[in-house]
């Protein structure tokens, strides 16, 4: 294995920073950049090809405040314009859906996506067939704050954090028809910041223990499982709430066995984090020597 770089976009150049991956059935990764969307084929097979820049959604700048893509192919963007914001999709061709924005986006692993105002709350739930349902704290159990991070398993759950008014993060549920608050369970972790799920579907919490106010701060994960919460792994540094937002559930994920989260060793800069092994080994990775980047395109490292 190794680091690749796709710089260039075929008769487009350079297509700029990235700030969004989302990857979709038959081998695809979209990037959002800051000249575009770029679509990359048959991405991890070997052969990568029909690497491609969308055309840019309508009215819009190329800059995004929601990127995502749902298990039908459709690139959702939700974006500023002089009048009025807009939520659009692209499947052969832009389609606008809505007049509002929205600044997190998940599949919704049926066909659909869940989109997300943080600041509301409210959440938007667009279905396969483009029907819409929309929730708040006023006309559903959604709990009324900042929404910190969005998430839905593989089974369809939706799960959301909420701080509230009390600077309690608040863990919910909602399975289509009925929500559930978990906050007042044994157990129940303090300071949640993101969510992810291991390949069993079991739900992996990662959450700040620390006193907020300083940029890194001590962190652990817990695992919830037959309704109950488990510490796995602490002694890392994680970003006080005031740094993130709904967009840092991307930076924590799990592949078999092993968690990656945005975090770092030594209470000083970020950085990506590596944790394993059942003692919960722990590694930094990008900002060290033991992981060097060529950013040079055509090229590649082993990593191991």
């Amino acid at each position: 294995s190794g680091w690749h770089n796709y710089l260039e976009v075929p008769g487009e150049g350079v297509p700029g920073y990235v700030y969004g991956l989302q990857t979709a059935p038959g081998d695809k990764v979209y990037a959002c950049t800051d000249a575009g969307i770029v679509k990359l084929e048959n991405a991890g097979t070997g052969t990568e090809t029909g690497i491609s820049l969308l055309p840019p959604a309508p009215d819009s700048s190329g800059i995004y405040e929601s990127f995502g893509v749902d298990n039908l192919s459709r690139v959702w963007v939700s974006y500023y314009t002089i009048e009025p914001t807009l939520l659009a999709y692209y499947d052969v061709d832009w389609q606008v859906y809505d007049f509002r924005v929205f600044d997190a986006t998940r599949s919704d692993h049926s066909g659909g996506v869940w989109l997300a105002d943080s600041y509301i709350p409210l959440l938007l739930h667009v279905t396969a067939d483009l029907n819409s349902e929309t929730y708040t704290p006023y006309n559903s159990n959604l709990p009324a704050g900042q929404l910190l991070s969005l998430y839905v398993d593989q089974a369809g759950m939706l799960w959301v954090v909420v701080r509230d008014a009390d600077e309690k993060h608040l863990l919910t549920s909602f399975d289509g028809s009925q929500w559930t608050d978990y906050s007042s369970m044994p157990g129940y972790p303090t300071g949640i910041l993101a969510i992810t799920a291991n390949n069993n579907n079991d739900l992996l919490l990662l959450c700040r223990t620390g006193a907020s106010g300083e940029s890194t701060t001590d962190a652990a994960i817990y695992s919830f499982k037959d309704n109950a919460f488990n510490l796995e792994i602490d002694g890392f540094n994680a970003p006080a709430d005031y740094l993130m937002d709904s967009g840092w559930s991307d930076s924590f994920i799990e592949n078999n066995g092993i968690v990656y989260c945005f975090g770092d060793l030594e209470n000083t800069e970020s950085n990506l984090l590596k944790i394993s092994g059942q003692r919960g080994v722990r590694e930094n990775l990008l900002w060290s020597t033991t992981y060097p980047v060529n950013a040079e395109a055509g090229t590649g490292i082993t990593l191991d």
